[in-house]
């Protein structure tokens, strides 16, 4: 049932669970992608600060809430940690966009209940479960086997709905 409104717009139809849930995987994808490009903006620091004051540029024009001291800690950490060459950051960098653009994608359709963004979270993120559950092994920390727990969840979570919207 509709009630009218304003306009003459229907009202719009309460949130099933299932919107729910799948919002919540999106806003964790969201999540994710500003890490990676956190991440990558830390790795190309490394590289070059003309390129880097570019982005920060841009990353202010678009959002003011940006935290420029932020990218200096991330930076800082990645200093200490990698040791990493020149070859091996732009690396870094350029597998971190990647991610970023995949998982904004993925919570796009998510947010937007697409099926065909089911399919790829279920892909994507079962794809990464292995090297994760690899982490845990070598080293067990509370966020690793989080993040273990939250995509295999995730990732069973799609399964059970796309296999419930296949056979209706």
């Amino acid at each position: 049932m509709t009630h009218a409104t304003g306009a003459g717009r229907a009202a719009p139809r309460p949130h099933h669970p299932h919107d729910v849930v799948m919002r919540g995987i999106a806003a964790f994808k969201f999540v994710k992608a500003a890490l990676f490009v956190l991440l990558a903006l830390g790795a190309f620091e490394l590289l070059r600060p003309a390129l880097m004051a570019q982005v920060q540029d841009w990353v202010a024009t678009l959002a003011a809430t940006y935290d420029n001291a932020l990218t200096r800690r991330i930076v800082a950490v990645l200093q200490r940690i990698t040791g990493l060459s020149v070859k091996h950051l732009r690396l870094v960098g350029i597998v971190a966009l990647v991610y970023a653009v995949l998982f904004v994608t993925e919570g796009v359709g998510l947010w937007r209940r697409q099926k065909w963004a089911e399919f790829l979270t279920v892909i994507a993120t079962a794809s990464l479960v292995p090297f994760e559950a690899y982490e845990v092994s070598q080293r067990l920390t509370l966020p690793r086997v989080g993040a273990l727990a939250i995509n295999l969840v995730i990732v069973a979570y799609l399964i059970v709905q796309i296999r419930r919207h296949h056979y209706r």
